[in-house]
């Protein structure tokens, strides 16, 4: 949920261990996570879950092979999982109102860090600001528009 937007470590805002990066790049055979681009018109999406894996090595290739006849393994083309989970390609940034929302959490709880005024400003502001990339990205929004947009809501 929402705290583990907060609780990244320091080092995750400028981690170079991320895919397509030629110098460090992702060291693992496979990558298993939550699958974010799923939606609930998606064919893949499941109301209890639906996980992520990425295959990066022959080694992941035959891993993946001793998965039993539980699971349904569907390919995803890669430039939706490029386009929804970023994480993969590029450090998180670190969230504003970071610090306020840790104070919060150790003086009062987890509730009142994720309710306070502040942080759900910063939530609000950032989940906009991700759907106007998303919008640039996959209908190619003239850069002068888009650009007055992010304006706005820099304000």
């Amino acid at each position: 949920g929402m705290a583990f937007l907060y609780f990244k470590r320091p080092s995750c805002y400028i981690c170079k261990y991320k895919a397509e990066n030629k110098d460090f790049g992702l060291q693992a055979d496979l990558i298993i996570g939550d699958f974010h681009g799923v939606s609930k018109k998606s064919r893949e999406y499941n109301p209890w879950g639906v996980s992520q894996g990425s295959i990066l090595t022959e080694k992941g290739k035959s891993l993946v092979s001793f998965i039993g006849k539980g699971y349904d393994l569907i390919e995803i083309p890669y430039r939706h999982i490029k386009d929804t989970n970023r994480g993969l390609f590029m450090p998180i940034p670190e969230r504003g109102n970071r610090k306020k929302f840790i104070s919060d959490y150790l003086h009062h709880s987890l509730h009142s860090a994720c309710h306070s005024p502040m942080v759900q400003f910063t939530n609000k502001y950032v989940k906009i600001k991700d759907q106007l990339l998303r919008i640039r990205n996959v209908d190619k929004l003239p850069q002068k528009i888009f650009a007055r947009i992010h304006s706005i809501f820099l304000k």
